[in-house]
């Protein structure tokens, strides 16, 4: 199904090659853009390079934490900073909303977690309320994205109709199983919120896979892939914490601490990029 007037904010892809371009391929980045995303990797990749050469364990953990935070909060603001360049009443400016407060609860949680160890000297302890954080962006990302699907009219092919039930299966499965610890534990709160995380990021990849498939080459803005990658870096991330948790083996500013910042950091490119679509005439 091609994107129309009410989900491109006035641009008919498919008919309209200027829009085409313009739209659905995008704005070219700008050398200011293509300089900030640069220095954002420098940023991220240096958490696992710490790692590797096995930096003070107290300093290693200030950077990766704080990297992580200035990450969600920057990527909030591109979203909020989106949002605000659609007119009241436009979707998309719905859509960019939610998407900014789903990454603000993850940052306000991240808040938590690093002052808890700056003020304890200790590892903050699992589960804490900084999960309570965590756990919210996934809800917000779904409606956001099913918002985007259905204002975009996006019809996802048939082969992700029946790929997005086995996708949230099998990735449950292996949530299920990285957290299994958690979830036989004898304390309520441990087996809750493992059982959340459980259920929480298999449905927000199937649903964003879901939403992916119906893009096609001509129907969607190329920014929302930035979006898509960003989002499956953060499955990873949580998953692969998870794992370590469980294993008595994580430690803030271990290597998998990239992933966060580099998903936020292709979440905030994605806004950049629809807000300068939609500035050129989206």
């Amino acid at each position: 199904m091609r994107a129309t007037a009410k989900g491109c904010g006035g641009a008919d892809c498919d008919s309209d090659p200027e829009s085409q371009s313009r739209f659905c391929m995008g704005e070219a980045m700008s050398t200011a853009e293509k300089l900030l995303t640069v220095l954002w990797l420098l940023a991220a990749l240096l958490i696992v390079a710490l790692d590797l050469v096995g930096i003070d364990a107290d300093l290693r953990s200030s950077y990766s934490n704080g990297v992580q935070l200035f990450a969600a909060y920057v990527s909030a603001f591109f979203c909020f900073r989106t949002s605000r360049s659609f007119p009241a009443g436009n979707a998309a400016r719905q859509v960019w909303l939610l998407m900014g407060a789903g990454v603000v609860a993850w940052a306000l949680g991240q808040s938590y977690f690093w002052l808890y160890g700056l003020l304890s000297g200790q590892e903050t302890p699992y589960p804490s309320p900084a999960d309570v954080g965590f756990l919210m962006i996934g809800p917000l990302f779904v409606v956001a994205l099913l918002r985007f699907r259905f204002d975009a009219g996006l019809a996802a092919p048939l082969w992700a109709m029946l790929a997005a039930p086995l996708v949230l299966l099998a990735a449950a499965a292996m949530a299920t199983y990285i957290n299994l610890a958690g979830i036989q534990s004898g304390d309520w709160s441990i087996r809750l919120v493992s059982i959340a995380y459980s259920v929480a990021d298999p449905l927000l990849l199937s649903v964003t896979l879901l939403v992916a498939s119906g893009f096609g080459r001509g129907s969607i803005a190329r920014s929302w892939w930035y979006v898509v990658l960003g989002i499956a870096s953060f499955f990873f991330a949580n998953q692969s914490y998870s794992a370590l948790v469980f294993h008595d083996r994580y430690a803030s500013g271990s290597a998998i601490d990239v992933l966060w910042p580099i998903g936020f950091g292709l979440i905030a490119l994605g806004a950049a990029r629809s807000r300068a679509a939609h500035s050129a005439g989206w």
